[in-house]
């Protein structure tokens, strides 16, 4: 019986020490999950999806899903004066640059699209445009992007190969 209980210990500490990731608080549902620091700007927000929607607009839903809670107007979906579509970065990972969270999801109009309307469609219109309730399958928040200094692409990316992702804040794995 000992050896039973020794060998649960070390299986269940082994997993708790090897899976970093954390269910996200209440509180990070209505702005993007941004890094606790004194310094502000964008933060480094990488994440994986099911299928490839960086081409669509991201909203933002309740905690329950049941409405759409947050939603660019279409004058802000740009960056530096460019479409604010996410960065690809190494084996299938996106660096977000628009200011999503995990309860973010795509609809299924294109930033292009999108940056052409007079107004944004109708809570209704776009909640019936959502592509997928569940988009995500990785989801990491890596402090600010300026902590990587000016090539933060390149130094994402040698983040990524190292398998460094671990240490950021996981939301979902």
């Amino acid at each position: 019986m000992q050896k039973i209980f020794f060998l649960f210990s070390v299986v269940s500490f082994s997993f708790l020490i090897s899976c970093n990731c954390t269910k996200p608080a209440k509180t990070a549902t209505s702005q993007a999950i941004a890094p606790d620091f004194k310094t502000t700007g964008p933060a480094a927000v990488i994440y994986k999806t099911k299928k490839d929607y960086s081409q669509f607009v991201p909203v933002t839903l309740s905690d329950d899903g049941s409405k759409i809670i947050s939603y660019p107007a279409p004058t802000d979906v740009f960056f530096n004066d460019k479409l604010a579509l996410p960065t690809q970065l190494k084996n299938g990972y996106w660096l977000d640059n628009r200011g999503i969270n995990m309860h973010s999801v795509f609809i299924n109009i294109t930033y292009e699209d999108y940056s052409k309307l007079q107004n944004a469609p109708s809570l209704a219109d776009m909640y019936a445009k959502i592509i997928d309730k569940n988009p995500f399958t990785e989801f990491y928040a890596c402090g600010l992007k300026s902590s990587y200094g000016e090539d933060f692409t390149t130094n994402l990316n040698k983040l990524i190969d190292a398998g460094g992702l671990q240490q950021c804040k996981c939301w979902k794995k």
